[in-house]
């Protein structure tokens, strides 16, 4: 049975301190429903409209074929230029050097560090964030690798591209090979929250 100082412990334990009072009120509901499994108290607390409530809120079909502009806008443009917009919003706003922490361990990323990591990396030992703990040392071949650019540029033009047209599709921009580097990185953690915030309203 688990108790509030429990589940603090174990949230603080993870850096999720924020998490305990939503948790909290959320297993208190649980706990004063009637069903009888937990199948039964799924359904039910589906049906009730109660699941989340909004948040990491998934959109629909109106969302999924709108796309992105729909749901966030059409992509600024700095100078006419969507490279120096993506800088910009990783390096320009208030929050670029603001750390946080990946739900998968890694800690101290900035936005402005994972843009560098991505578009112009510096090769210097510990430079990027990484898990944490004894990560580094413990498994070095795990750990995220400091390459240029002009690698995954090279590879786009000769091995996805051709295979992309292929396919009838449109190829890969390298706004679009930077964007998807981003996202396999620590970004992922503030693109989702701004794209589930935007999908749940």
């Amino acid at each position: 049975n688990l108790s509030l100082a429990d589940l603090e412990g174990k949230l603080e334990a993870e850096k999720l301190s924020g998490l305990v009072a939503p948790l909290w009120s959320a297993i208190e509901k649980l706990r004063d429903q009637s069903a009888a499994t937990g199948a039964a108290l799924n359904a039910k607390f589906a049906a009730e409209g109660d699941a989340f409530k909004g948040e990491m809120g998934f959109g629909g079909a109106k969302q999924f074929y709108g796309g992105l502009e729909a749901l966030i806008g059409a992509p600024l443009m700095v100078d006419g230029s969507l490279f120096k917009a993506m800088q910009m919003e990783h390096c320009g706003e208030k929050d670029a050097d603001m750390p946080f922490d990946t739900s998968n361990g890694i800690e101290g990323a900035t936005s402005q560090l994972e843009w560098e990591f991505v578009v112009a990396p510096v090769v210097e030992n510990g430079r990027y964030p990484e898990r944490g703990g004894d990560f580094r040392k413990d498994h070095p071949d795990w750990c995220r690798k400091a390459e240029p650019l002009s690698l995954y540029e090279a590879k786009m033009a000769r091995e996805v591209n051709p295979r992309l047209v292929k396919a009838g599709q449109a190829p890969l921009i390298m706004e679009e090979l930077v964007a998807g580097r981003m996202y396999t990185g620590p970004m992922y953690e503030k693109y989702n929250a701004v794209l589930r915030f935007n999908s749940a309203r």
